[in-house]
């Protein structure tokens, strides 16, 4: 008994989590991955309709996609940090962000559930700045593709860069159908295997279309879309229901 009550691992804070995984981000297989988020977010968001969008992500100071047409792009960091870049846009704690309510078209969380404290409260201050009709797009590492060989190549094992585990996507979908979202994509990417070879991991491109086009499950990393409800689940139909006891033929009754 005692050797199954292993204690968790205390997570690093955020800022030095996100900056051990900057590194990353430079190696081969980092920009592989990179450039293949890149690609899916550029794919998606044309038909996003909006004119401000809110970036989150793991990549500071860059903008995750060039393929946006919104009126400002603005790029949240994470603050305090421990890089001394300045070229987002603005700087803050991502459980509290310096946005009025309602005034963002289109959520973009890039790898940030994974590094926070709470990642619940991190949906919810997206969730509030977000329009009714707004979108929420969110790019996540899979849980059950080639993470535990992804650790290891990392040298992650010792809790160095993850400040939570990798969050599932079905648990995901049911955090955002409770905050009022319904689900218009979910889809994993990233099929080959976590090599740190450029070269290699060209020749396995071919890979990618396969396993987009099965839709297998165990992609590296996953997207989902969301889009936030223009009216509460249960407010239409108490509504109508209301109208319907209502009586409203007696009157015609009398006249006969």
């Amino acid at each position: 008994m005692p050797d199954r009550q292993k204690k968790a691992k205390p997570a690093l804070p955020m800022s030095v989590a996100m900056s051990d995984f900057k590194g990353f981000l430079t190696t081969d297989l980092g920009q592989a991955l990179l450039t293949s988020e890149t690609a899916v977010v550029d794919r998606h968001l044309p038909s996003l309709a909006g004119c401000n969008l809110l970036q989150l992500s793991v990549q500071k100071g860059q903008p995750l996609s060039q393929a946006a047409c919104v009126g400002q792009y603005i790029q949240l960091g994470f603050a305090p940090n421990l890089d001394a870049e300045q070229a987002d846009s603005l700087w803050a704690d991502y459980q509290s962000f310096p946005i009025a309510t309602d005034c963002i078209d289109i959520a973009l969380l890039h790898h940030v559930l994974e590094f926070s404290a709470d990642p619940h409260q991190l949906l919810r201050e997206t969730d509030r700045t977000l329009t009714a009709g707004g979108h929420m797009m969110l790019v996540g590492f899979n849980p059950i593709s080639a993470w535990p060989i992804y650790q290891r190549y990392a040298q992650w094992s010792k809790g160095l860069a993850m400040g939570n585990a990798a969050i599932r996507q079905s648990r995901l979908t049911d955090w955002l159908s409770v905050l009022n979202y319904d689900i218009v994509h979910q889809q994993s990417y990233f099929y080959r295997p976590p090599i740190n070879n450029q070269p290699i991991l060209e020749r396995l491109k071919g890979m990618e279309d396969i396993g987009e086009r099965c839709r297998l499950p165990f992609g590296l990393f996953y997207v989902v879309i969301a889009k936030k409800r223009t009216y509460p689940v249960n407010f239409i139909g108490q509504h109508w229901m209301g109208r319907i006891k209502t009586p409203r033929t007696s009157g015609l009754h009398h006249r006969h």
